[in-house]
C-alpha cells in the first residue's frame, strides 16, 4: 500500500509540473496577445503571463498538500518571476539588436526561450523549499 501512495505521489507532481509549462505558456500567449504585437511591451507581458501562469498552478498544488513546508508564496512568486525572466531578457535583447521580427526570432527561437521561461519559472518555483531552515 505504501509503495501505491508513492507512486500516486510521483505522478500527481508529474501532473503538476506538466500543468505548469502548461498554464505558463497558455498565459503568456494570451498576454503576448493582449500587447498587440508592440515591443517590447508584449514581451514584458508575456513575462507576466508566464510567471502568473507557473505560479497558480504551483501555489495551488502547494496549497492542497499540507505537509509541504515552507509555503512562502510571495518568495515563490519572485522566485517565479526571475527564472521567468532570464529566457525573456535574451528574447528582447535579440528581438531589440535584431528586430522583432526577425528569422530568429520566428524561427523557433521565440517558441523555445518560452517554453524555456516556464520551465526554468517553474524550477524556481521550488527553489523556497529546498532551502533549508535553520
Amino acid at each position: 500500500m505504501n509503495i501505491i501512495k508513492k507512486i500516486l505521489n510521483v505522478l500527481a507532481w508529474i501532473i503538476t509540473f506538466a500543468l505548469q509549462i502548461a498554464l505558463g505558456q497558455i498565459t503568456g500567449t494570451v498576454a503576448l496577445a493582449i500587447g498587440r504585437g508592440k515591443m517590447p511591451g508584449s514581451m514584458i507581458l508575456l513575462w507576466i503571463g508566464i510567471t502568473i501562469g507557473v505560479f497558480l498552478i504551483g501555489a495551488l498544488a502547494i496549497l492542497l498538500r499540507r505537509s509541504i513546508r515552507p509555503k512562502k508564496y510571495l518568495f515563490r512568486l519572485g522566485m517565479t518571476g526571475l527564472g521567468a525572466l532570464i529566457p525573456i531578457a535574451i528574447l528582447i535583447f535579440i528581438g531589440l539588436s535584431q528586430g522583432f521580427d526577425s528569422e530568429i526570432i520566428n524561427g523557433g527561437l521565440g517558441l523555445i526561450l518560452t517554453l524555456f521561461a516556464c520551465i526554468l519559472g517553474m524550477i524556481c518555483f521550488y527553489i523556497p523549499g529546498w532551502i533549508k531552515n535553520k
